[in-house]
């Protein structure tokens, strides 16, 4: 039996390289409760490789410090940055660090949809 360790570091995953994903989990830190909406997810799902589902943990708000959705596609696709429309608001979320941090401005274009 063969059996290597070596210090884990964000690349080390444990996925060998030959084996593609058509589909990842993603946990996004610290949004504010204004966003937490089944609408808010899939906005931020379409804007990465596109939006499969919600953790019903999520949905349920069991946990209010993450949400977690399902993407399509391996996650290498995810923007640095994400806007998210809601109440009025643009909300931009830092999706490269490790937690996330938000700006928000008043949407320009109020009479129209999100």
């Amino acid at each position: 039996m063969n059996l290597s360790l070596e210090w884990w570091n964000p690349t080390t995953v444990c996925w060998p390289e030959e084996i593609t994903r058509d589909r990842v989990w993603i946990r996004i830190l610290g949004l504010p409760l204004c966003l937490w909406s089944q609408n808010t997810f899939e906005q931020i799902g379409e804007q990465c490789s596109g939006y499969i589902e919600t953790e019903e943990e999520t949905s349920l708000k069991h946990h209010l410090h993450w949400a977690r959705i399902k993407l399509k596609g391996d996650g290498k696709s995810i923007p640095p940055e994400i806007e998210v429309v809601g109440g009025g608001m643009v909300h931009n979320l830092d999706m490269g660090g490790s937690s996330s941090h938000f700006q928000s401005r008043e949407r320009e274009d109020r009479g129209q949809g999100p």
